[in-house]
């Protein structure tokens, strides 16, 4: 039986249009009203992921910034975070200040931004290419951090920092990964990793897919990510996790009534 289902958010849950749609809003309430929590696993901050969650009916719970936090946002306490360190924020914003790039910090809950300890994640924003390369540079002689890097066209992910209007490059705690994340989750809630199913797009996702009891990829997903994957559903387009979560449904309760009938034969 599975108990627990971390899902991504962009290319996900939202479609091409950045909506969630009310099938899929349908489904997770469903599922959840089965006794399995939803989990929303998301690159984005803290108040977007938790806007989300609760558009969805999901769980009260959150992970965020690729695993950097997990929130319990009904009671407004911060169950898990893995932070940078502090010598890492004061050297990034020392040279991206000279640069004249723009910096900016996400903290813990409850934290004044100024507290370099308390850092979950650095985003740096280029809209200067000319300087892509000595970012680079800087970025990985550093130790003990991942990098994320995002090049947009306009409001579109692109993959050719040629065709790409803006790069965003995302500093966190080398330890930092959505499923680094979800096993913390599963330690605290008693949850065996192989009872969780995740479900996810983006090369942010591949380690949860890789390693949960099931991983999902969308069909939107790169052929890289669905490599991964238990199996493949369709596109955020078309629907692909309310499709998903009303087959497992489907399946759980026809296990269930198998079971019963079974008890009903042998009692």
């Amino acid at each position: 039986m599975y108990k627990a289902i971390f899902i991504d958010i962009d290319g996900t849950l939202k479609d091409s249009n950045g909506d969630i749609s009310d099938i899929v809003i349908s489904e997770i309430e469903k599922i959840q009203s089965m006794g399995i929590q939803v989990v929303l696993c998301s690159g984005r901050s803290k108040e977007d992921t938790i806007k989300y969650s609760e558009q969805c009916k999901a769980s009260k719970y959150v992970i965020t910034l690729n695993g950097a936090e997990i929130w319990d946002y009904e009671n407004l306490i911060s169950i898990f975070k893995l932070c940078l360190p502090e010598k890492v924020v004061k050297e990034l914003e020392e040279k991206m200040r000279r640069l004249g790039v723009e910096f900016i910090v996400s903290t813990t809950s409850k934290t004044d931004e100024s507290d370099k300890r308390n850092i979950l994640q650095c985003r740096i924003k280029l809209l200067d290419f000319d300087k892509i390369d000595e970012i680079r540079d800087i970025l990985h002689k550093l130790e003990n951090i991942n990098i994320n890097e995002l090049m947009k066209k306009s409001n579109i992910v692109t993959l050719n920092s040629n065709e790409a209007d803006q790069i965003d490059f995302f500093i966190t705690n080398s330890e930092t990964n959505k499923w680094r994340a979800i096993e913390e989750f599963c330690r605290l809630k008693g949850i065996r990793t192989s009872e969780v199913i995740a479900i996810g797009d983006g090369s942010n996702d591949i380690e949860m897919i890789k390693n949960a009891g099931i991983g999902v990829a969308m069909e939107n997903a790169t052929e890289k990510v669905k490599s991964y994957a238990t199996l493949v559903i369709p596109s955020n387009d078309k629907h692909g996790v309310a499709i998903f979560l009303k087959e497992l449904r489907r399946r759980i309760n026809l296990r269930k009534k198998s079971s019963e009938k079974g008890e009903r034969e042998n009692g």
